[in-house]
């Protein structure tokens, strides 16, 4: 695997359950620096609890999440955000009235560097116009 190619996030034989009910089963996952890669699939699928286990919003009961390299499996949410990870659900309007920008201006209050986080909300306008 070469630098454009680094493996940045790895799901490992990932298991989520709600209660009694199996949510994921054996998950395998992996997305390299500079690819864009959507979830697709039926309501009920496991799109968005494979994004909350990801985020620690829900923990899986077995498998790995693995982040640059690193284990975040039993990581706490708010370390996941330290790393870079959050987790935005679509249609919750939370902040409807600011812009885009804004929000994600927002999303990146953790973060020190003002300009890099330009630069990083900058890039993401041209990779999705």
């Amino acid at each position: 695997m070469n630098a454009d190619n680094l493996r940045i996030l790895e799901l490992k034989d990932l298991y989520v359950n709600y209660g009694g009910i199996q949510a994921l089963e054996n998950i395998n996952l992996f997305i390299n620096s500079g690819e864009v890669v959507t979830l697709v699939g039926a309501n009920g699928a496991g799109k968005t609890t494979t994004l909350r286990a990801i985020s620690k919003i829900v923990n899986p009961r077995r498998g790995e999440i693995l982040y640059n390299g690193r284990n975040i499996t039993r990581r706490q949410p708010h370390e996941v955000v330290q790393l870079g990870i959050a987790h935005s659900p679509e249609g919750r309007r939370v902040l409807a009235r600011q812009t885009v920008y804004d929000n994600l201006l927002l999303g990146a209050y953790i973060r020190g560097d003002r300009a890099e986080i330009k630069a990083d909300i900058q890039q993401q306008f041209e990779l999705f116009p």
